[in-house]
């Protein structure tokens, strides 16, 4: 199976996939995702004002979630360590085969590992999640449709866990002439 619509509504467009971040699977169905929220979201993204894109994978439920945000002139606290303000639309792409993954692992190892064996189990999902995006973002032809559709010469895409404690990374892509 390849990238499957779900649904969309005025706030966002999902897609479920059960491919792994191994080899180039994942990253083709990240790009026909993209290529489809570009296509029915592109002008109310381009009229905000926004800074980034954050990218947020929450293991637990197989969510990469993708979103515009602003970022806010406010003090870091201990609950919130990048102050922003999260734009709607978004970009859902469930991945199946990560949740299947998580949920497998709860049932029959959670209890056989230390706190820091799991972080290092989740922390290493999580980085072959984003790799994945990182490799369908680097494609000229992709990273140039999104660039020109959201009228950018530039996009920064910031890697988040669901709690947001952590940033694991981000991927400029700048436009190609």
């Amino acid at each position: 199976m390849t990238i499957q619509f779900i649904k969309k509504d005025r706030y966002h467009i999902d897609f479920s996939s059960n491919q792994q971040a191994k080899g180039n699977n994942l990253s083709t169905d990240i790009k026909k995702a993209f290529h489809e929220y570009i296509s029915e979201f592109s002008l109310e993204i381009k009229s905000q004002i926004w800074d980034h894109f954050a990218v947020e994978f929450w293991f637990d439920s197989g969510q990469l979630i993708l979103f515009p945000e602003k970022k806010l002139n406010e003090t870091l606290t201990e609950y919130d360590h990048f102050p922003a303000d999260r734009l709607d639309p978004y970009l859902i792409i469930r991945l199946t085969s990560y949740l299947k993954k998580y949920d497998t692992f709860i049932e029959y190892d959670y209890d056989k590992l230390s706190d820091s064996e799991f972080e290092e189990w989740h922390l290493k999902n999580c980085q072959d999640v984003f790799n994945a995006l990182s490799l369908s973002l680097i494609d000229s032809e992709v990273s140039n449709s999104i660039l020109m559709s959201f009228n950018r010469k530039k996009i920064v895409f910031i890697y988040f866990g669901a709690s947001r404690e952590l940033k694991y990374g981000e991927k400029t892509i700048i436009l190609r002439e």
